[in-house]
């Protein structure tokens, strides 16, 4: 790209840290436009000299143009917001757009058939740098647009992307609820922790580190999750004892496959809904 510009529709709370992750680790070195009703900006974000504000699409500057737009508004304002882009913005240049539940052939409709489009499915732990990011990619879009993207994520944990588009329900399913899977378990195993006498900070700081810990440690040590859990159950142990409740035929792995297919379908819906 030459003078590169970012046009950034909404500021939220995913969008502002995604953009202050990127300015922070040098992801994006160049000039963003952030197009947005009031000019409060996220921490991170207001104090670098590169950022401009415009209250919408109509007051965006004509120089410097744009060479990407990042589409980081609610999904119920696109109808609205597409056409507007492109009109003022233009079609020949890469879309990426965060906005859950809208597929290709949504966007298409408005930007047309040879849309440069990237759809990204991020999920929270990308506030810290430690996501876990799905992308697909429309028919036209350049190897230079997915390959931006891709930095532009990889930035902020890791990435993976779907020849098919089914893939980003999948994903959404799994990566990007999958952290308020992971929440709650923390929050049972805290309150299960208190029943057993333990005040809730000692149980908090417990949980909290178990699950940090044992994480990092299958991240980083390539074994399989099944030897991992088998190095720490002695037999006729106390471990032992408590997964033979979790490990039932109706316990949690039951009910971790029923919760993922509710979330899969709900995402289906509400894609099929949106087009």
């Amino acid at each position: 790209m030459s003078n590169p510009h970012l046009v950034m529709l909404g500021c939220g709370r995913m969008g502002g840290a995604l953009l202050a992750q990127w300015l922070a680790t040098g992801a994006w070195k160049h000039g963003v436009t952030i197009v947005k009703p009031t000019p409060e900006l996220p921490d991170g974000v207001r104090q670098h000299h590169q950022i401009r504000w415009c209250a919408d699409l109509t007051q965006l500057p004509a120089h410097p143009a744009p060479s990407a737009v990042l589409l980081a508004v609610k999904p119920q304002t696109l109808p609205q917001t597409l056409p507007a882009c492109a009109a003022i913005l233009g079609t020949d240049l890469p879309y990426f757009t965060v906005a859950a539940g809208r597929r290709v052939a949504f966007y298409t409709t408005h930007l047309g058939a040879r849309a440069r489009l990237v759809r990204i499915m991020p999920n929270t732990p990308c506030l810290i740098g430690m996501g876990m990011t799905a992308l697909h990619a429309s028919p036209h879009a350049t190897e230079a647009d997915t390959d931006l993207a891709d930095a532009l994520m990889r930035a902020v944990g890791e990435t993976v992307w779907f020849d098919d588009e089914s893939g980003i329900d999948i994903a959404t399913a799994i990566s990007g609820s999958g952290p308020a899977y992971v929440f709650y378990f923390m929050e049972c195993l805290i309150s299960a922790a208190i029943e057993a006498g333990l005040d809730e900070t000692t149980a908090r700081l417990l949980v909290v580190q178990t699950l940090h810990g044992s994480s990092e440690l299958a991240y980083l040590s390539g074994d399989a999750l099944a030897k991992l859990r088998e190095d720490v159950t002695s037999p006729g142990g106390t471990t032992e004892a408590a997964l033979s409740h979790l490990m039932h035929p109706d316990g949690q792995l039951r009910l971790m496959h029923d919760a993922v297919q509710a979330a899969l379908q709900r995402a289906r819906e509400i894609a099929a809904s949106a087009q």
